[in-house]
């Protein structure tokens, strides 16, 4: 037995130190709240557009989708006689982006299937897609979604987007991360 007392070199905390500052520089990248955020509107923006597509198919009448650009908002109605006006008694949905989130694509380049913010026809002053009974939408297009505060606000990084196809209303998602469009949802 060594009468010694048990302890660590100044080497072996070094060396250890080393190590922690090589892995806490390699997941510093991977931890940015900003596109955590982004990530989370565009998956919940894709559920609600294809729950509309799918509601349309449902009640057999087309669901029309209003987007809100200085609101922040989605604005889902139900149009019971598809008459594209919002009649008494047809239901009207309204889904919000996050706080931090607004439509737009910031400093990313566009998607071919328009530019932005979103590139739908306006209706009502407002940007709208009609989801019909047979599940198709009344036009292609695209909506991009970008941070609106914080560092990431300038970014290109934190940019999402949704395309909706016309012919079947297939929506996609899409990230803007490495300099490049990539689909992901």
């Amino acid at each position: 037995m060594n009468g010694g007392v048990g302890g660590f070199t100044l080497v072996e905390i070094i060396f250890v130190l080393i190590v922690l500052g090589i892995m806490a520089g390699m997941m510093t990248p991977l931890f940015n709240p900003a596109r955590w955020r982004a990530d989370s509107a565009v998956e919940n923006l894709a559920m609600s557009l294809n729950a509309a597509q799918r509601l349309a198919v449902l009640k057999q009448h087309d669901v029309v989708v209003t987007f809100d650009l200085t609101g922040g908002k989605v604005v889902l109605h139900q149009d019971d006689n598809n008459d594209g006006v919002r009649d008494t008694g047809e239901e009207i949905r309204v889904i919000d982006l996050p706080e931090t989130m607004g439509f737009g694509s910031g400093s990313a380049p566009n998607l071919p299937e328009g530019s932005g913010p979103i590139s739908f026809a306006s209706g009502t002053g407002n940007p709208t897609l009609t989801f019909h009974r047979n599940g198709s939408a009344s036009a292609s297009g695209v909506v991009y979604l970008k941070p609106v505060e914080g560092s990431s606000a300038g970014s290109a990084t934190a940019v999402r987007a949704l395309t909706v196809e016309r012919a079947t209303g297939e929506i996609r998602c899409y990230s803007y991360r490495t300099g490049a469009w990539e689909a992901s949802c």
